[in-house]
């Protein structure tokens, strides 16, 4: 939310941890008739399609999503570039667009089978939309970009309407292009590049995506090369892909790890908040002020003190132990 403002985006707000939920979109609809979705986009597509067009509908809201990069926040691109975040709002698409067009980019399109597979995945995305009109404008604008019949894709928006509702969409991403949260991202690719300054600081707890929690188990069950041997697919892409990644510059090695830590606590410790006021836990107010000083003290990069906070989150309740474990 600071990033926005700071970027002259001023009518921009925070979940503060929380998924979104009706209850945002009671308030927003008085003020505002676009929203404009901008963190983890990725990640909140493949959860909230349907909800997203409840929301339009029943709050007459029109929802769209920033095309920031996969993996990066709103504060990551100001601080590199704050007019990229501005455009990104200016240029926001609607929700449907958005998670076609990122499929379509992961793809390989430049063969008939890519195109093929790309057309039954962005099919299974088309026919969650409420609209037969809308659904019908998605299918011949991407029957031009697949260079497939319209009616060959309009037969496969049928097929994937009559799966049964509980089967999941077939892979909106490639199976090997799993979307995890960044902060989570940054603590495995330390795990990975640099396994002596993370040991001890890291939880299995602290990882809400599966994906990267099965990752870190991975990491602390087997030497490296057997981790790449006996995890899943998907996992063994993702380590992979994280020993090559460049390591961040410009921060000594022993702070960066420090932030990572801290970040990656503070997010577990707002999912901890959001499970405390669901259950009326009568200590979420002193977790919330733990939070707070926790964010201020992250804010003015005192990072010793976001640790000591980190901790402090963890101790608050016994059952928690190990949700907000880190630094």
């Amino acid at each position: 939310m600071m990033a926005f403002a700071l970027a002259g985006v001023p009518n921009a707000v925070a979940t503060c941890g929380t998924a979104l939920a009706d209850e945002h979109f009671l308030t927003l609809k008085n003020l505002a008739r676009k929203v404009v979705l901008a963190y983890d986009a990725d990640g909140a597509g493949q959860a909230a399609a349907e909800r997203c067009y409840q929301w339009e509908q029943r709050y007459e809201v029109q929802f769209q999503v920033a095309d920031l990069e996969a993996g990066r926040d709103p504060a990551d691109v100001w601080r590199s570039d704050p007019q990229a975040l501005v455009s990104s709002v200016k240029g926001a698409t609607p929700f449907l667009e958005f998670r076609i067009e990122r499929l379509l980019a992961a793809s390989d399109l430049s063969t008939f089978e890519g195109r093929a597979l790309a057309g039954e995945r962005a099919a299974a995305m088309i026919v969650e939309h409420p609209s037969d009109l809308v659904r019908d404008q998605y299918v011949m604008r991407l029957a031009d970009r697949l260079d497939i019949s319209p009616d060959r894709l309009r037969a496969a928006v049928t097929t994937a309407r009559t799966r049964p509702h509980t089967e999941p969409a077939r892979g909106s991403q490639p199976p090997t292009a799993a979307v995890v949260d960044r902060r989570e991202l940054d603590a495995l690719r330390w795990a990975v590049q640099a396994p002596e300054l993370m040991s001890g600081r890291l939880h299995a707890n602290l990882f809400a995506d599966p994906i990267a929690r099965e990752a870190f188990d991975a990491l602390t069950s087997w030497p490296w090369h057997e981790c790449l041997e006996k995890a899943s697919p998907q996992v063994a892409a993702l380590l992979q892909r994280l020993a090559v990644e460049e390591p961040d510059e410009g921060v000594e090695a022993d702070e960066r790890v420090v932030r990572v830590v801290v970040n990656l606590v503070e997010a577990s410790s707002r999912r901890l908040q959001a499970s405390m006021l669901r259950e009326n836990n009568p200590r979420v107010s002193e977790v919330k002020s733990l939070l707070d000083a926790l964010a201020n003290a992250r804010a003015d990069e005192h990072w010793n003190a976001a640790g000591t906070l980190g901790r402090a989150i963890g101790n608050v309740d016994h059952r928690v132990d190990g949700t907000a474990r880190g630094t």
